[in-house]
């Protein structure tokens, strides 16, 4: 996560979702839990890159999740007002305006060089590489957030709950113990559940500190993944995976470590 404002933050999901349609799920799920828990409302935008996402995120205000494919840059920019970009202000906008360029379109269909001739290297570079979802500004994860996780897809019936548990428990050992070999504390466990007929959620819970007790882990996963079990859909994948990881040896210990 990386809030660059009083009202506005950035999140990289690409480790908790497979697809835009789960993205998008993702984003419902928040925005449902922000109005609930604080009474407003949020809009939300994804996409490749940071800009694009903020751009996507203004879109459908107050409510609306816009998102964006690397494939769908072309249709999503078509007629959009060139000051929709971050970085091109009230002044820079008229001018680009005054010369014939007042929405992205006019500038997709060029080449890089044929904009930076028309702008110069800086701005023409700035606006291909924004237009093409090239800028580089991805969120960067920093080695303490790296994660680990596994899933498992299967037929699972309404009640199975035999079934649920015997999987939740392989799935947990084999991400535990990948956790372990490496040398890792975890702070945040992760969730991932798909009903049958492909509705999926995801769910999770961060510690207020960083621990590799397997007790503590396994005991968070199923009071998140437990109440799930009995849906009338029936589950067919579950995944469990744990992010915010530490080395071990970088982490103070309590003394609860040596008994």
């Amino acid at each position: 996560m990386m809030q660059t404002s009083i009202d506005e933050t950035y999140l990289d999901i690409s480790s908790l979702v497979g697809s835009m349609k789960e993205a998008y799920f993702l984003a419902k799920e928040l925005q449902d839990l922000v109005y609930e828990t604080e009474g407003i409302t949020i809009s939300i935008g994804i996409g490749p890159t940071l800009k694009i996402a903020k751009i996507a995120s203004d879109y459908r205000k107050p409510k609306g999740i816009t998102i964006v494919t690397e494939n769908g840059l072309e249709q999503f920019f078509t007629g959009l007002k060139i000051t929709k970009i971050p970085g091109i202000g009230k002044v820079s906008g008229k001018k680009l305006t005054e010369r014939g360029f007042g929405t992205c379109d006019t500038l997709f269909f060029l080449s890089e060089s044929e904009i930076e001739l028309m702008l110069g290297n800086n701005l023409g570079g700035f606006l291909y590489r924004v237009l093409h979802g090239l800028s580089s500004n991805r969120i960067k994860i920093k080695e303490g957030q790296k994660s680990i996780s596994h899933e498992s897809t299967f037929g699972g019936k309404p009640g199975d709950l035999e079934k649920y548990k015997q999987i939740t428990e392989k799935l947990f050992t084999k991400t535990y113990e990948a956790m372990k070999r490496k040398g890792y504390l975890c702070r945040t466990v992760t969730l991932k559940i798909r009903f049958n007929g492909f509705d999926t959620i995801t769910r999770a819970r961060s510690l207020s500190f960083s621990t590799d007790k397997e007790d503590i882990l396994k005991e968070v996963v199923y009071e998140i993944l437990t109440p799930h079990f009995s849906d009338k859909r029936g589950l067919r994948l579950i995944g469990i995976g744990f992010s915010h990881l530490e080395k071990a040896q970088f982490v103070q210990r309590s003394l609860d470590d040596f008994f």
